[in-house]
């Protein structure tokens, strides 16, 4: 069962608009996986293992050879980001990247179609990440680029910026925070940020808002994005 909450459109003009929000969305893992394959008497957990590890070396074999990879459930397709100034201009390191996008394959819709929704009550308002603009090259939800602007938009985003606990979070892909520490926009529906310039380029990271509901004592509420970032520069 998907529960979701209705929240304000903060994207859209209209006071009227809402949007569902998906809400305790509970992660599974490739551990859970293989539990839940294992038949007593029928697939062992080794074996489970070996069929795992041998296709994941496979697809990331085909996906290094430069292929893209047709699965029951996406379609993993390489692609190379950045921008090339002449049709003489070769592939650079750095300003050039290489990135694998993933894309529903009709099984996935499938399922989608026969997932049952719930609809629960939002008791605490907590930042709403709907949007996120990398100002160098104004491509939404898809790259960040070290120490130029970021943009977010949502709702309930404001923070109060001198306090540290409080801000922009950027999740390192050893699940680690960086906080974001200067700002040029701070409201409720849009912040505006210097992306710190140490992230490497390639990385996958994710974001978080971080803050309090009317400068209470209680703990910071998290906003997380739903959609990872790929780490570039110009």
């Amino acid at each position: 069962m998907l529960k979701y909450g209705l929240f304000k459109n903060h994207l859209t003009i209209d006071p009227d608009d809402y949007v569902a929000i998906p809400q305790d969305v509970e992660s599974k893992t490739e551990e859970d996986i293989l539990k839940e394959m294992v038949v007593p008497g029928g697939v062992t957990t080794t074996q489970a293992q070996a069929v795992f590890t041998a296709r994941r070396e496979a697809i990331s074999k085909f996906l290094e050879q430069g292929y893209a990879v047709q699965t029951d459930y996406s379609e993993l397709k390489p692609g190379i980001k950045g921008v090339f100034n002449s049709d003489e201009e070769s592939f650079t390191n750095g300003k050039h990247t290489v990135a694998i996008s993933s894309s529903s394959r009709k099984v996935l819709k499938n399922i989608a179609n026969s997932i049952k929704v719930e609809k629960v009550s939002v008791i605490e308002r907590s930042p709403i990440i709907m949007k996120f603009i990398d100002t160098a090259t104004q491509r939404e939800n898809e790259i960040i680029t070290p120490g130029m602007v970021g943009e977010l938009k949502g709702g309930y985003l404001k923070c109060d910026t001198a306090d540290e606990t409080q801000g922009v979070f950027i999740i390192l892909p050893d699940n680690t925070a960086l906080r974001c520490t200067n700002y040029l926009h701070n409201t409720a529906s849009k912040l505006m940020f210097y992306i710190p310039n140490t992230l490497s380029a390639n990385d996958e990271i994710n974001i978080e808002v971080r803050n309090k509901l009317g400068g209470s004592t209680k703990a910071n509420r998290i906003g997380k994005f739903a959609i990872d970032l790929t780490v570039t520069s110009i």
